[in-house]
């Protein structure tokens, strides 16, 4: 091999070694927004799970089964229940 061969060589060889370099990268971003997207809906489901039970809390009392009572039909007169 002369040396124009070995440069060009070299050339291909650091593009290559850019290239796989550059998809780790794309990798690595595409893994950490896959990771923050499913805490963020674990953290919405944590959410919902509490907030469920603190109605079925609520629903235990006296008042507020009366207050849960007096809201769902406010709702309801409201036309956000649908019909069945």
């Amino acid at each position: 091999m002369n040396v124009q061969e070995l440069k060009e060589q070299e050339l291909v060889e650091e593009q290559r070694r850019r290239q796989m370099e550059e998809e780790n990268y794309r990798l690595e971003r595409e893994a950490e927004e896959r990771e923050r997207q499913r805490r963020l809906e674990e953290h919405r489901d944590i959410q919902k799970k509490v907030a469920k039970e603190r109605i079925e809390q609520l629903k235990s009392t006296t008042l507020g089964a009366r207050a849960l009572a007096i809201y769902s039909e406010e709702v309801c007169s409201l036309s956000f229940c649908v019909a069945g």
